[in-house]
């Protein structure tokens, strides 16, 4: 494709958020555990809020409560499929920042639009590298579309430019498990290449190693 574009990433934040139930918050009796949603600023490596999900509850509820009480302006928020919503699309545009959204088959017809344009459509932009460590070889092929054909009712995702595709092949080097494949896909409110979306939705991870991993070791309580 060609996009000639300052990296995104380098002039803005980007903020995962994701949800967590706190290790060692439910020790007797009825009451649920605490799940909590937090936000984490992927670059500085800081929590900037979170907030509890209430019981008979979920997500979908504390993701919109949690936009409201931080400044995201001029920064790229990312969130699991739980958070691709329409509303939280909107929220997140509405305080002048951008998102990329995991979807799965809690919005199965946007899932098979976005499948269907994969299949059909022809200015693919694409980006591939392969990592090496721990004991396995890992492929990951980055693609991402901006001209859409079969997004129905696309006017519904506030300010929507991009769906992107991650094909991940992970093969074990010392071991006789073979290859593990997995297909994810995005929408997103920003233009940007396929670099540069891999950069961002790998940085997703970071929220799971360094805030909630890290939650687990200080608060699990000893048996």
């Amino acid at each position: 494709m060609g996009i000639e574009l300052i990296k995104v990433t380098s002039v803005k934040e980007i903020i995962n958020l994701d949800g967590k139930t706190i290790c060692g918050a439910k020790t007797s009796g009825k009451k649920s555990p605490i799940h909590m949603v937090s936000a984490w600023a992927h670059h500085n490596n800081l929590v900037l809020g979170q907030v509890k999900v209430m019981e008979k509850s979920n997500e979908i509820t504390a993701i919109p409560a949690l936009l409201e009480v931080l400044s995201l302006k001029d920064s790229i928020i990312t969130i699991d499929a739980m958070g691709c919503q329409k509303e939280i699309a909107e929220n997140i545009k509405a305080k002048e920042a951008d998102y990329v959204l995991a979807v799965k088959n809690n919005q199965k017809s946007l899932y098979q639009n976005i499948e269907d344009e994969f299949r059909f459509a022809n200015g693919i932009d694409v980006f591939e590298n392969i990592d090496m460590g721990h004991g396995r070889i890992e492929t990951r092929k980055c693609s991402v579309i901006n001209t859409f054909q079969h997004i129905e009712n696309q006017e519904g995702w506030p300010g929507l430019k991009s769906i992107i595709k991650i094909e991940s092949t992970r093969e074990f080097k010392n071991s006789d498990a073979g290859k593990e494949q997995a297909t994810r896909y995005y929408i997103s409110s920003l233009t940007a290449c396929a670099e540069e979306f891999q950069y961002i939705i790998r940085s997703h991870w970071s929220i799971e190693n360094k805030l909630h991993w890290t939650l687990d070791v200080a608060l699990r309580r000893p048996k």
